[in-house]
């Protein structure tokens, strides 16, 4: 057998580490904990699930990883790694881009017993390295969820915003309406994350 890390001939299984995909769900996490609904408009980032994709590339050039051994490792473990599978079939990281199957990844996952269970159990503190891993692969996993199933409805009300400061700037009554209850619910919003209610 080859020395080389990425020969076809070895067991995926064999190089697969891991820590290292769990290390990746743990920065995930603390990036997409870390992540303000604000970044949607960033002109740096355009669209949220680039930042996503780009990180995960990074961590895996970063580490030495080859993604298409990686994805064939966790698509091993659906429960475990179902956040992770789905986005890269999503994005079409190693593999083609297939959104049916990333759409039916997600919500196999989410419909999972098992991975209901391990919401309802989140306050059990005892918990070995495997449920770590589920733990987070379920949290992340409602998050990509969530952003594959909502993304163009927010983007939809983000342009439909652009939109009606245009026309409100050019004097239609509608969209100056629509433009003030906006400002107003946003104060609102701003109010309540000042008081922390």
């Amino acid at each position: 057998m080859s020395n080389n890390l990425y020969d076809k001939n070895n067991d995926p299984q064999s190089i697969f580490s891991p820590d290292s995909i769990k290390e990746l769900l743990y920065d995930l996490y603390i990036l997409l904990s870390n992540t303000d609904v604000k970044e949607l408009d960033s002109s740096e980032y355009n669209d949220i699930e680039d930042k996503l994709k780009e990180f995960i590339n990074n961590f895996l050039f970063e580490y030495d990883l080859d993604p298409k051994i990686i994805l064939t490792s966790i698509s091993q473990n659906t429960i475990s790694y179902s956040c992770l599978i789905g986005f890269f079939y999503q994005q079409g990281i190693e593999c083609e881009v297939n959104r049916s199957k990333a759409f039916e990844i997600y919500f196999n996952a989410v419909n999972n017993e098992e991975i209901n269970k391990l919401i309802s159990d989140q306050k059990n503190e005892v918990a070995l390295c495997e449920d770590d891993i589920k733990r987070l692969n379920t949290i992340i996993l409602q998050y990509f969820y969530s952003l594959f199933l909502y993304k163009d409805i927010i983007i939809y009300r983000k342009d439909n915003y652009k939109l009606h400061i245009k026309q409100a700037e050019k004097g239609d009554p509608a969209s100056l309406v629509i433009v003030i209850i906006m400002v107003e619910i946003s104060k609102k919003i701003t109010i309540r994350q000042l008081n922390g209610t």
